[in-house]
């Protein structure tokens, strides 16, 4: 990447996808595929993927890159479909300990995938192909 691109690149912000992980490797194969996919599409901002735990990178690791590449806006979108422990209390609580050595860093945390009607419609629309 010429240096003129990664410049641009940490002017616009970050988009981590977190999804939860799993011991089975394969599992995670789907979320490779579709990072790959975003990250060809020069529209996007900087595209990650992090997991909550089982899988690596864990969330903490792609912040930790980010703050290094300079990104100074980081959306977190959780690629889980209804909250619960994870979007109400661990994952909260681990951003809270990083914004505390990271405070320059705008950080932000979406809702479970549910929360949004574009995700609902497209789950009443695979639905209605069945």
């Amino acid at each position: 990447m010429n240096s003129s691109k990664a410049l641009q690149d940490h002017q616009r912000p970050a988009i981590v996808l977190l999804a939860h992980g799993s011991k089975n490797t394969a599992w995670r194969e789907p979320f490779d595929r579709f990072i790959a996919d975003l990250q060809t599409d020069p529209e996007l901002p900087v595209i990650r993927l992090a997991f909550i735990e089982h899988c690596e990178p864990l969330l903490e690791d792609v912040l930790d890159v980010l703050f290094t590449q300079k990104c100074q806006t980081i959306h977190i979108q959780p690629l889980l479909i209804s909250g619960g422990f994870h979007l109400e209390v661990d994952v909260p609580t681990r951003l809270q300990h990083w914004r505390e050595s990271h405070p320059e860093i705008d950080i932000s945390l979406d809702k479970a995938l549910l929360e949004h009607a574009l995700m609902r419609q497209a789950i009443r629309t695979i639905v209605k192909q069945r």
